[in-house]
């Protein structure tokens, strides 16, 4: 995809303040780079890790038992989620069917 020629500096602007720019400036020059180098070098695992930590549950190892019995043993179903299924249910099948590569 061609680059916009509007003129515009292609060059990321962030502003920073002091106690972030010096930690910024000090792993720029770990690395020999210039900060807008290691700036750019950086940022797609800084969003990894973001995105990594929405999309991972970590669960202590009491959480980790809990959910293992309730799938390997699960309790029978009560009243109030039999409604829920039967409600389910009957809203299912008042859908229309989805669409060919949907769902």
């Amino acid at each position: 995809m061609p680059r916009p020629t509007d003129g515009r500096d292609d060059r990321p602007q962030v502003r920073l303040d002091a106690g972030a720019e010096r930690v910024v400036q000090r792993a720029a020059g770990d690395r020999h780079q210039t900060v807008g180098r290691c700036g750019l070098a950086a940022a797609p695992a800084a969003a990894g890790t973001v995105i990594r930590g929405h999309e991972v549950v970590t669960l202590s190892e009491p959480d980790w038992a809990a959910v293992q019995d309730a799938v390997t043993d699960p309790p029978a179903p009560n009243a109030a989620l039999r409604q829920a299924f039967a409600a389910w249910r009957a809203s299912a099948r008042q859908s229309p069917p989805p669409l060919a590569g949907e769902g």
